[in-house]
């Protein structure tokens, strides 16, 4: 169906794309995964409509692309495929960053699709497209974060994507580079304009050690990767906890636990294992919606310890 051809129907749609779209992150925030695709998606239905009115039309394009993020976002979270969505994103703002290359908001979200293009394909086993899509991503973060120091978004999005290629090096297993990755995001952290007590950075950094703990596991150091485990939860358990809390950072720290348990059962702990599984099972049987992968895993660990 198209939208008529006028001034007013036009900013109208516009507005409610806009509406959808915050209503997306919100329920994102709030573990409301099922309901967030549906706003999502009628985010992008809407400005697909916009955009297919006016091809020149640059607000619509960014409005689409923006949209398209948001679903694969949420489809990614909720357990569903985000891939198409992230590959439109980034095809839209690479050309959007040729048309008006001093906006730097069009360059973090072509970052931000890069990073979820990469994250998708390593997942698919896709990994040298996926490191290829994580290295563009982590260059045009770094690209931004060196202008604009000042603008904490983008050193705390350089270190997101800097995680996401040290999972992909990890999966190939280029370890030592791994490990250098995770270092580089380290040293990010420490950025004087970023508060370390601030929820991002607190989250950058439980995600961080859950990183960490994943690389010394493949590596083989069980001492090293239990420990950075152990923070992890602790880390994102504690900003969990805070009145900034978040259902992610429990459905973070689950992760950490469970990747502790796994610890403990390769070092003959079953006792310790099942211990921690179960806590990372009351965890996210508290959260709100969830994809239920981390759930079957869990409850095969406690049953068949590794």
């Amino acid at each position: 169906t198209k939208i008529p051809d006028t001034d007013h129907s036009s900013l109208a749609h516009a507005e409610l794309g806009i509406a959808f779209g915050l209503q997306t992150q919100v329920q994102e925030m709030t573990g409301d995964y099922a309901d967030a695709v549906v706003s999502a998606n009628k985010a992008v239905d809407l400005w697909k409509k916009l955009t297919d009115n006016d091809l020149q039309s640059i607000q619509y394009k960014d409005g689409q692309a923006t949209s398209q993020i948001d679903a694969a976002n949420v489809l990614r979270v909720a357990g569903q495929d985000p891939l198409n969505n992230y590959k439109a994103a980034v095809a839209t703002f690479d050309q959007l960053v040729e048309l008006r290359p001093g906006i730097p908001r069009y360059r973090f979200n072509l970052a931000t699709a890069l990073s979820g293009l990469a994250w998708t394909n390593n997942r698919l086993a896709e990994t040298e497209s996926a490191q290829e899509f994580a290295v563009q991503s982590v260059n045009t973060l770094l690209f931004l974060n060196e202008r604009f120091p000042e603008d904490i978004r983008f050193p705390l999005g350089e270190v997101s994507a800097r995680l996401i290629l040290t999972e992909i090096l990890r999966d190939r297993g280029d370890f030592d580079l791994a490990v250098g990755m995770i270092e580089q995001a380290s040293e990010i952290l420490d950025n004087e304009n970023i508060a370390p007590d601030s929820p991002q950075s607190r989250e950058r950094f439980g995600e961080l050690l859950l990183m960490y703990g994943q690389v010394q596991s493949a590596i083989g150091d069980q001492a090293l990767a239990q420990d950075s485990f152990i923070q992890s939860s602790d880390t994102l358990l504690e900003l969990a906890d805070s009145n900034v809390g978040l259902p992610r950072y429990r459905d973070s720290a689950a992760w950490a636990m469970y990747y502790l348990a796994q610890e403990l059962a390769k070092a003959g702990d079953s006792a310790g294992a099942e211990a921690v599984i179960k806590s990372a099972i009351e965890i996210r049987s508290q959260l709100p919606q969830r994809a239920a992968w981390l759930d079957s895993h869990a409850w095969l660990l406690l049953t068949n310890p590794l």
